[in-house]
């Protein structure tokens, strides 16, 4: 699953450009919808794909309880996608954690130690800046997520963390309310191998 997704993010951008700056990998919003089905890979058939999908809906239900968190599942029930508001994790206009941020993320680490899914992070802001600025603001927000995780005993080779700025915006950036939709973080939870074998097995 790991080589198939790297594969898929090497066909929008070189190796060098992908390692030095992987912003803006979606290029408007409506290009969202047909390229996550590249994004999140193809869906798992047969039984492994419905035992995955039962198990993912039992999981969004506890998400769904979680407070500063949207949950939702995307790629035929597969895929877990866990929205958090950037304003629960950061402080304004920063890259460095709020008091609230390791409780807001611990949820998210839990999930992932005690199930085989790989992790794929996306960083996103508002308009409010300079393309320069907001990049900055993004990659540093990712940075800062990465070192966490990793802080917390998650192998960096069991993510993905890509920063998009104000690229993939959800609404119009014409008001606050619109504005703080944007401004998000949001992780999905793709089912590994390993998963896909318990799941054919009946073990999950």
């Amino acid at each position: 699953m790991k080589k198939q997704l790297i594969i898929i993010f090497l066909s929008f951008f070189s190796l060098a450009l992908l390692a030095s700056n992987p912003i803006s990998l979606f290029k408007s919003n409506n290009d969202v919808k047909r390229t996550q089905e590249s994004f999140l890979g193809a869906e798992i058939s047969g039984k492994a794909g419905i035992n995955i999908s039962k198990y993912m809906q039992r999981q969004e239900k506890y998400f769904s309880t979680v407070r500063n968190v949207s949950v939702t599942r995307v790629r035929g029930g597969e895929v877990l996608e866990i929205t958090v508001p950037a304003e629960s994790l950061f402080l304004n206009n920063d890259s460095v954690f709020s008091e609230m941020a390791d409780l807001n993320l611990r949820p998210i680490l839990t999930f992932f130690r005690k199930n085989t899914t790989d992790l794929i992070i996306a960083v996103h802001t508002d308009n409010t800046g300079s393309k320069a600025y907001l990049e900055s603001l993004s990659n540093g927000r990712a940075k800062a997520i990465e070192n966490w995780f990793i802080t917390n005993k998650v192998p960096k080779d069991k993510m993905e963390i890509f920063s998009y700025a104000d690229s993939v915006p959800l609404s119009e950036n014409d008001s606050m309310t619109k504005r703080q939709k944007n401004r998000r973080v949001t992780f999905y939870l793709i089912p590994n191998k390993e998963m896909i074998k318990q799941a054919k097995r009946g073990k999950l």
